[in-house]
């Protein structure tokens, strides 16, 4: 079973959060940050359920944002 729970990675999830201005998918993590999509779907939603970071299921997928940056209208 693999660990998701990486401060350096966690890190680097954050300063990406605060670089955009909308929420992101997961496939939008794995991209910038060079990680496969199942690792950045772990890292996300080990990040959100110890509350770093807030997660909306959409239509589509669930979308990530920090936790002070409003949901779009």
């Amino acid at each position: 079973m693999q660990k998701f729970d990486n401060q350096d990675v966690e890190a680097e999830v954050i300063e990406l959060l605060k670089k955009t201005s909308i929420p992101v998918s997961t496939d939008y993590v794995a991209h910038h940050i060079g990680m496969g999509w199942g690792t950045a779907r772990g890292v996300l939603l080990n990040m959100a359920l110890k509350g770093e970071i807030q997660s909306e299921k959409t239509t589509k997928s669930l979308i990530f944002r920090l936790p002070n940056k409003e949901s779009p209208k």
